[in-house]
């Protein structure tokens, strides 16, 4: 019997149950097949990482459901990963070294979002790799899927953050604005506001997310109309700091930083700025995610079962599916953060919509 041999590995950022994924698919694997775990993927892949494959087996990655992240290092998410720069400023493209390194494989798991997408349907471009990407990113930003590996996890972790912060902006009688990661997408600050709410009992003021498309001027306009003194609190999604004002069809872009200082000196109100960060991130999958990546896997199998590699693999209306890499790029790049988001992205903002800066 010939023995089939996959590679697999997140290729960019961590994200909680990826462990999981990796546990369910190395458990599920058959006798004949052997599973080799890339530690920085892509960099192992264009031969410049000096870390070595991992042969997998049910022994070893027992447990591994349980951790938060990745147990094995993840790689960069720069989309150009594959041109390294040299010491004498000339670019080489590593992109044929991943073609040898992974020539002698059945096929590659790359687990990661949007990006991972675009380098794998490159590399399958190129050089007729066969990848399968399990979609794991915890700002769910892929607007064809409405949830993904990690993202529950994260909302949740989110929601106890901005909660804590809640707690001692009412404590302390002071204007708060919190930070919450999504850096184009919306979905995990509204997410993470409703369990702050429903679960602990968070009474958040405003929320602010990119797809409104609001300025810095509107939303301290709204801020001035609604603070009436003392403890007051606003969510505001990363990615509102890019897309806060627009003049001729570009984005001006702030850091964290500048736009909360943008906001105080445009409000007059001096603002306690917490940003909870990888708080968000951290810790371990909850059970949904950990059920999310046995039923990812599943899928996986399925697909490599049936030949049809070069697929993204996600949820939609309480189903997985799988769509061709080409689709989801069409998806990706056409996707806008824009007013419209609330009709294509399928989250609710029920329970959040009366504290939405619009």
């Amino acid at each position: 019997m010939e023995m089939k041999k996959y590679l697999m590995g997140p290729s960019g950022g961590t994200a909680a149950s990826m462990g999981a994924f990796m546990e369910h698919f190395v458990k599920k694997s058959e006798e004949d097949e052997e599973i080799h775990l890339v530690p920085e993927m892509w960099r192992t892949l264009c031969g410049i990482s000096t870390r070595s494959l991992i042969v997998a087996n049910k022994e070893f990655v027992s447990g591994w459901s349980k951790m938060g992240g990745s147990p094995i290092i993840p790689s960069c998410k720069d989309t150009n990963v594959f041109k390294i720069k040299q010491p004498d400023g000339t670019t080489v493209d590593m992109s044929y070294a991943v073609h040898a390194f992974c020539r002698n494989f059945n096929g590659t798991i790359a687990i990661g979002g949007g990006g991972t997408t675009a380098q794998s349907l490159a590399l399958h471009k190129e050089y007729g790799l066969n990848f399968i990407v399990p979609l794991a990113t915890m700002d769910n930003d892929v607007l064809c899927f409405d949830n993904v590996l990690g993202f529950e996890t994260a909302s949740q972790n989110a929601g106890a953050s901005i909660a804590a912060c809640y707690n001692d902006a009412h404590t302390m009688q002071r204007p708060t604005m919190i930070f919450c990661m999504g850096y184009d997408c919306g979905r995990l600050s509204v997410n993470a506001t409703k369990h702050a709410m429903t679960k602990y009992g968070a009474e958040i003021d405003m929320l602010h997310i990119p797809e409104t498309q609001t300025s810095v001027e509107d939303v301290a306009a709204q801020i001035n109309a609604k603070y009436k003194g003392g403890a007051f609190t606003i969510v505001i999604s990363e990615g509102c700091c890019k897309s806060s004002e627009v003049t001729e069809g570009t984005h001006k872009s702030y850091s964290t930083a500048e736009y909360a200082n943008e906001i105080m000196r445009l409000t007059g109100i001096k603002f306690k700025v917490l940003i909870p960060d990888y708080m968000q991130r951290s810790g371990n999958p909850v059970e949904e995610d950990i059920e999310l990546a046995k039923e990812f896997s599943y899928k996986t199998f399925e697909l490599i079962d049936l030949g049809q590699w070069n697929h993204v693999i996600g949820s939609r209306d309480g189903e997985i599916i799988a769509m061709p890499f080409e689709e989801v790029m069409k998806v990706l790049e056409t996707q806008n953060v824009s007013s419209d988001w609330y009709a294509t992205s399928k989250v609710s903002l029920d329970g959040v919509s009366d504290i939405l800066v619009k």
